[in-house]
């Protein structure tokens, strides 16, 4: 009897504990999985008087800000029409830069590359020389957050 009320309280502690670690990891995990997915900065700029040869202008000076920054740079069409995006990763951060609604505004958000630590003022600098890349260009309205 006081073997089965042992072996009874051992198993209900074991249980206890895989479903608190369990619950535990679920936990760590999506925490991870949100710090990557939520951008960490993000802007917004118009081009106005918008035609192709002003978008491409747009992703040739986030080519050039992106080597300039260090990143690797991919840029695609991804409409047939004046829609394009760019992503820009390293080691630390990932960018992606697109117009996706409209051919006239633009978005900017820099992710994580993965769940790591990472200063502001990194961060900050690297948001800084790309608004000045993107102002050097004619036409540019920054559009403020919301």
């Amino acid at each position: 009897m006081i073997f089965n009320t042992r072996r009874r309280f051992i198993t209900g502690i074991c249980l206890f504990i895989s479903l608190f670690s369990s619950t535990t990891i679920s936990a760590s995990s999506k925490l991870e999985s949100e710090l990557v997915a939520l951008p960490l900065r993000s802007l917004n700029f118009n081009l106005s008087n918008v035609d192709i040869q002003k978008i491409k202008n747009v992703f040739e000076a986030v080519r050039k800000f992106g080597e300039e920054q260090n990143f690797a740079v991919r840029i695609a069409q991804t409409e047939p029409d004046m829609h394009y995006i760019a992503e820009l990763w390293r080691h630390d951060l990932h960018i992606i830069v697109t117009n996706p609604f409209t051919p006239s505004g633009f978005s900017f958000a820099l992710y994580l590359t993965f769940p790591h630590s990472v200063q502001n003022q990194l961060l900050d600098e690297v948001v800084d020389a790309f608004r000045s890349a993107i102002s050097q260009l004619p036409n540019i309205k920054w559009v403020p957050a919301r």
